[in-house]
């Protein structure tokens, strides 16, 4: 949401303009954005052993290829919700 902001998600990606898939294997999470023609690419070790690294790991790869696909560095990273600086 916060690269597009205002933007309907959806989970069926029929009919969409934008498409973000998330695929994990075994050892190994990847990531596409696929968008006007473009797509947008990466893929890091995974582990499922611990929850909060593994989420961490999908955030900050999700983060990543929007981040490449957009041009767009957003000044608070990955932290988003009500309480961000409760992380500190």
């Amino acid at each position: 949401m916060a690269f597009f902001y205002g933007e309907k998600i959806l989970l069926s990606a029929e009919g969409c303009q934008r498409q973000l898939s998330v695929c994990f294997d075994e050892n190994k999470v990847s990531a596409v954005f696929e968008a006007d023609g473009t797509r947008t690419e990466a893929a890091a070790d995974f582990s499922a052993d611990d929850y909060r690294e593994s989420r961490n790991q999908v955030k900050r790869l999700v983060y990543g290829v929007l981040s490449e696909a957009t041009c767009r560095q957003l000044p608070w990273g990955t932290l988003t919700g009500i309480r961000p600086t409760k992380l500190a």
